[in-house]
C-alpha cells in the first residue's frame, strides 16, 4: 500500500504483461456514494490528457464492492508532502 484517503486506497503492482510498476487506486462504492458521478467525470478527463508532468491514467475496473483505477506510479512521495516541504518556493517545470 502506497498510501489512503478518505475514499480508498492506492496500491503499487506490476503489469503482468510487461513487468511496468503502476498504481491502483481502490476506492469503496459505498463511501462514494453521492461522488460516483463526480469519480466518473475524473475518469474521463485523465481519459483525455497527454502530458509528460501529468500521472498517465490507463484503465478503470469495478465490481460490486470497488472501482478500480490503474495510473502510471510515480515514485517520490506525495505531491501535497513536496509542495509543504518547499514552503514560499517555486517549482519548475523538471
Amino acid at each position: 500500500m502506497l498510501g489512503q484517503g478518505a475514499f480508498g486506497r492506492v496500491y503499487l503492482t506490476k503489469n503482468k504483461y510487461n513487468g511496468v510498476q503502476v498504481a491502483i487506486k481502490v476506492m469503496n462504492k459505498k463511501k462514494l456514494k453521492d461522488e460516483l458521478e463526480a469519480i466518473q467525470q475524473e475518469v474521463m478527463i485523465l481519459n483525455t490528457l497527454d502530458h509528460p508532468n501529468i500521472v498517465k491514467y490507463y484503465e478503470t475496473y469495478d465490481d460490486p464492492k470497488n472501482i478500480y483505477l490503474v495510473m502510471e506510479h510515480i515514485s517520490g512521495g506525495e505531491l501535497f508532502d513536496k509542495i509543504a516541504e518547499q514552503e514560499n518556493q517555486v517549482f519548475t517545470e523538471i
